[in-house]
């Protein structure tokens, strides 16, 4: 049951004290004309290049994302001073990223075969559904740590103590630090598996940008671009990860993908792409209550509403986008790509049973191992270990009714909901 709450009009963010004074010195500052934390794109360029000891650009196709990143986060004037700081420096790793990829890639071995993409609405069960992949070792399920750190390509005798593992741990504890509500909302940590939009982010493009950050001119931008070229970038970073590393197929999950299954489809002709479902008034409420806590860390003040009526939009145009897609490639007798659908509720209830079903589906070999590690995964992982999430529509300044009719078309065909 949804707690109601009534809605805020404005919500304050002082994560630690520090950080409140560290906050109030840089509006002061600012207020007398000084851009102080402003980013500044050839800098973060020259500071990625000592990072990553890169002294020769070879594609500077990363140019024109990073000039619009940098020129959205400098016209925000909700940033507070650290999130301008923080965003400095994160431009300054993913280029860093960029930059050590494309030295390290030659003559890597092909993408393995049928990947397997989880690609569906945020909060509907895609993230227990990964983790129980996760579990089966003859898989590669990608995780944290190479996701944020992908060269130098993962080793399998050193994978489970790689030194990037620490670096992770160590920002992953920082951000818990400073909004211990993002664990109760989505837990993230080194060694757990994790979406693959952060390859698209080494490339200065993707929704990553806009979870983290209000960036409505980014977000704008992004709307515009065709993203074949992100994916085929995707598709050699994975080849980067499984060169030393390999497994029988990739398991990948982003609910991103749904804003471009086209491209999608196109890099990845052969791919199963599973797509799990629920109801999208009960999906936009919590997609906004976390949208909320990690913009809370950034910017000084967030308006619920505001942030309410963003993922409304957001998430009907990829519902939008995606459907089209869907039977498109469904209506073409030569589109190897196959579609596997679940309702949320069936995942919940039998997380087993539903697993096993797209093992069949996908080709992949059941066995009693793989079975038993993924109930002791289960018993070990109840749902809300960390505590409740809890939020309502009505907290983001929605209305049931509202959400229904704009998605009444996906509900009617996935939900079965007139």
């Amino acid at each position: 049951m949804e707690n109601k709450q009534q809605p805020s009009k404005m919500i304050s963010s002082k994560p630690l004290w520090i950080i409140g004074i560290i906050n109030m010195i840089g509006r002061l500052l600012r207020s007398i004309g000084m851009r102080v934390g402003d980013a500044d794109t050839e800098a973060i360029i020259k500071k990625a290049m000592k990072k990553s000891e890169i002294i020769s650009i070879i594609d500077y196709s990363f140019r024109e994302p990073l000039d619009v990143l940098v020129q959205s986060a400098n016209q925000q004037p909700s940033f507070s001073f650290v999130g301008r700081l923080s965003f400095r420096n994160i431009m300054i790793g993913l280029v860093s990223n960029r930059l050590k990829i494309d030295a390290t890639l030659a003559a890597f071995p092909d993408i393995m075969e049928r990947p397997i993409f989880i690609a569906a609405l945020p909060r509907t069960g895609t993230t227990i559904l990964h983790r129980l992949f996760a579990q089966d070792a003859s898989l590669r399920i990608p995780k944290s740590w190479e996701m944020l750190y992908p060269s130098p390509p993962p080793k399998k005798e050193t994978y489970a103590t790689d030194p990037q593992i620490q670096k992770v741990e160590q920002k992953l504890a920082r951000l818990y630090k400073i909004a211990p509500q993002i664990k109760r909302i989505h837990e993230v940590g080194a060694h757990l598996p994790e979406e693959c939009i952060f390859l698209f982010a080494n490339d200065l493009m993707g929704d990553w940008f806009n979870t983290v950050f209000d960036l409505p001119d980014y977000l704008q931008w992004l709307n515009q671009q065709n993203l074949l070229f992100m994916y085929e970038r995707h598709k050699k970073q994975l080849q980067v990860l499984q060169y030393h590393y390999p497994g029988e197929r990739w398991v990948l999950k982003a609910p991103a993908h749904l804003r471009d299954l086209p491209s999608l489809m196109q890099t990845y002709p052969d791919a199963y792409i599973i797509q799990t479902h629920r109801d999208p008034s009960e999906v936009i409420s919590s997609v906004a209550s976390l949208e909320m806590a990690f913009w809370s860390v950034f910017h000084d003040d967030i308006r619920p509403e505001e942030i309410g009526q963003k993922m409304l939009e957001l998430i009907g145009s990829w519902i939008d986008r995606s459907m089209a897609a869907r039977e498109q490639a469904e209506s073409d007798p030569n589109s190897q790509v196959r579609f596997l659908d679940i309702n949320y509720k069936y995942l919940v209830t039998d997380p087993i049973g539903t697993i096993r079903n797209f093992y069949n589906q996908c080709d992949l070999a059941w066995s009693p191992l793989v079975e038993q590690q993924m109930t002791a995964f289960l018993e070990k992982n109840r749902q809300h270990k960390h505590g409740k999430h809890r939020y309502s529509l009505e907290q983001f300044g929605l209305k049931k009714d509202q959400v229904h009719e704009r998605f009444a078309a996906y509900n009617q065909r996935f939900l079965g909901q007139s």
